[in-house]
């Protein structure tokens, strides 16, 4: 009885180790697929117009192109309950004319899909307004709601 009650609880503890440690299907993040940027630039350029602040900093650029890609609008206070916005300057010395930038949202209260990643590349023109020049998007979760 001891034997078989031992083998019981061996079996259930491995069962249990592995469905904690296996990964979840929906707990990844989807492939980046490139984004179509025509409406975002209008609305960027909307909001330039009243103050081209927004052009002069690339990461502030960054992250609000993010929340139209996510949202539908630059003005949305808080998209996820999670934000993180990384930017990493390349080429040359200062002043930097190329930028890498990644904002995470995350914490959706969608059970489908719970966050979204987007690269996007930005560039300086020679009048120091930074531009996005694409951008990638990647979706975690078990859907993708586009």
């Amino acid at each position: 009885m001891n034997t078989l009650y031992l083998t019981v609880v061996a079996i259930s503890i491995a069962i249990c180790m592995l469905t904690i440690s296996a990964p979840q299907a929906e707990d990844a993040w989807k492939p980046a697929t490139a984004v179509d940027l025509t409406k975002v630039r209008d609305k960027i350029a909307d909001a330039a117009k009243r103050d081209n602040a927004l052009l002069r900093q690339p990461t502030i650029l960054a992250y609000k192109t993010a929340l139209v890609l996510a949202s539908g609008s630059m003005d949305t206070a808080i998209w996820g309950r999670e934000q993180k916005v990384s930017v990493k300057f390349g080429k040359g010395e200062e002043p930097y004319t190329e930028a890498l930038a990644t904002v995470e949202l995350s914490g959706y209260a969608d059970e489908s899909l719970t966050g979204e990643r987007f690269t996007l590349s930005l560039e300086a023109g020679k009048d120091s307004l930074w531009r996005v020049i694409n951008a990638k998007r990647a979706a975690y979760g078990r859907g993708d709601h586009q």
